[in-house]
């Protein structure tokens, strides 16, 4: 059974009224696990399920509710 990740990286939170609207560092953190998985633990790009904003390297959806879950219900190989 090959290796798969699901990495959820939500740095902004613009409805939010009463927590922070930003995450500071979120998306990095999320970016640099994802470089992990594939340069230290060989994990193929095609089982690593990304969720993130716009612009970043390995995205497969966004970070709405309605993405996330599309994306945990999507099937790979």
């Amino acid at each position: 059974m090959p290796v798969r990740a699901f990495i959820i990286a939500i740095e902004d939170y613009p409805a939010a009224t009463d927590l922070p609207a930003t995450l500071p560092g979120t998306t990095k953190a999320g970016n640099d696990f994802r470089a992990w998985l594939l340069r230290s633990k060989g994990v193929d790009s095609a089982n690593i399920r990304y969720c993130v904003a716009p612009g970043h390297e390995g995205r497969t959806a966004g970070t709405t509710r309605l993405e996330i879950v599309d994306e945990l219900e999507h099937r790979t190989g």
